[in-house]
């Protein structure tokens, strides 16, 4: 039988086009960038979260995913690294007899420069589970001292496909 989008649109599992409304009503109920986080961060870990366990529970051990919700949605991707590795962290020690190989394809080089800092942060201590989790802090230290945003226009013609592995 034909599918549109062609065989591949069967093994996809997710969109993300918006923020959930409880995440949003706390961005619009507070300023304080403390609070914020933790809230943004959550819904991040479940999204990866349940984005690694459909992967599981269709039978696929095999992953390639984008930075999800830098794009559109526009969550830096300070968070969405963190987020990710997070996951998969969690993810191999939740199954370490059955590790699932991820690349995450990146469209803007300071991204994949993130995620590797973050990789190689929860890499380099990965029997330290409280380093992974303390990333929190030194995200909320890097927004403050990020200077103003660099992205580059995603339409330009020197863009590059970059994965993670």
């Amino acid at each position: 039988a034909f599918v549109t989008g062609g065989y591949l649109s069967e093994k996809l599992a997710l969109t993300m086009t918006e923020i959930p409304h409880d995440v949003l009503q706390i961005f619009r109920s507070t300023q304080v960038e403390a609070d914020r986080h933790p809230a943004l961060m959550s819904w991040l870990n479940r999204l990866h979260d349940c984005l690694l366990v459909s992967v599981r529970d269709a039978g696929y051990r095999t992953l390639s995913m984008p930075t999800i919700c830098t794009g559109g949605i526009g969550i830096p991707i300070q968070f969405v690294a963190v987020a990710a590795v997070q996951s998969i962290y969690r993810d191999f020690c939740e199954h370490p007899s059955d590790p699932m190989r991820l690349r995450i394809c990146c469209f803007e080089s300071s991204h994949l420069q993130m995620l590797r800092a973050v990789k190689d942060e929860v890499f380099d201590n990965f029997y330290r589970a409280e380093v992974t989790e303390d990333l929190m802090s030194l995200l909320q230290r890097s927004q403050r001292e990020r200077p103003e945003d660099t992205r580059e226009d995603a339409s330009s013609d020197d863009d590059e496909a970059m994965a993670l592995e």
